[in-house]
């Protein structure tokens, strides 16, 4: 039993909960001080990732998808692994040159 009671002091000591001033004021101001950090973290991610189920990449592309001609579409934020004219190749200056001449020529702005 010595072991065991050995693992939970070095487990409570490590979180805070143990030998503090106060009743659980160790493990709310150290421990779990950095769930709200970690959220923020996780939320952040969500935002800014690939909307493609199960991709895990950052999404640095715009996809409009519409579903009816008279819907403004929805859009999805995307790698370009996952972009349907992207498909993951990566362009040069003068190809994105080219790519907007052609793209402001067309007038679908």
């Amino acid at each position: 039993m010595h072991g065991f009671d050995h693992f939970l002091h070095d487990i409570f000591g490590w979180t805070g909960t143990f030998n503090e001033p106060g009743s659980w004021y160790g493990f709310w101001s150290g421990f779990a001080g950095g769930f709200g950090i970690l959220t923020i973290v996780i939320i952040g991610y969500r935002k800014i990732n690939c909307h493609t189920q199960r991709c895990w990449r950052i999404g640095h592309h715009d996809l409009v998808v519409k579903h009816s001609p008279a819907d403004p579409g929805t859009t999805y934020r995307v790698c370009r692994h996952c972009h349907p004219e992207i498909q993951g190749k990566r362009f040069n200056r003068e190809e994105l040159h080219k790519l907007h001449r052609d793209h402001v020529e067309g007038g679908t702005q």
